[in-house]
């Protein structure tokens, strides 16, 4: 099953293959629970909305509809939930500020190595400093590798306010950082 792209996992899910719901479900559980980790949840309730999320794939199945990505139709459907999820508790989506935690390979695609004397550290550090909403769109776009588009979908933007937040987001890291602009 691991061998099939996702649009025929996807096929062979709706149309009731569990080897197939298993093998997306396994794909993609890790960038679920690195994406809700952002979003400030506890790690118990995000396992809760995540299995909820795949129970409603699953019984819903024969009515979903074709996507040409997997990864966000998840993603987009993650973040409904979880901003359901805190309306219910009233409190606001916090996206917490430690980036320590991220992962090597994260980092490595991030950087694109450690150029010109720039550290991991550093950047995690300036990527902490910036706002709950710019750590979320960094984390979309460069972390989960989501177009400018998608984001913009996803966190109910328009596409211009997305790629100015993003824009807005790179330059004050370089700020912080104090590197010339062409460096990130």
């Amino acid at each position: 099953m691991h061998s099939l792209d996702d649009a025929s996992l996807w096929l062979m899910m709706k149309g009731g293959k569990e080897a197939a719901f298993e093998a997306l479900y396994k794909k993609y559980i890790g960038d679920l629970l690195a994406y809700g980790d952002k979003m400030g949840l506890d790690s118990e309730v995000l396992k809760d909305l995540i299995q909820d999320l795949f129970v409603e794939i699953w019984r819903s199945k024969e009515r979903l509809s074709d996507t040409d990505s997997i990864k966000f139709y998840l993603f987009k459907a993650l973040r409904y939930k979880i901003i359901r999820h805190h309306q219910r508790a009233l409190s606001a989506i916090p996206i917490p500020g430690d980036w320590a935690e991220q992962e090597e390979s994260v980092e490595a695609r991030m950087l694109n190595a450690e150029q010109n004397g720039m550290t991991a550290k550093q950047l995690q550090l300036a990527i902490a400093k910036l706002p709950k909403r710019q750590q979320e769109i960094i984390h979309l776009r460069f972390f989960q590798g989501f177009s400018n588009r998608e984001i913009a979908s996803l966190m109910n933007l328009q596409y211009q306010s997305a790629s100015n937040l993003i824009q807005r987001s790179l330059q004050s890291i370089r700020q912080y950082l104090q590197v010339p602009m062409p460096l990130l």
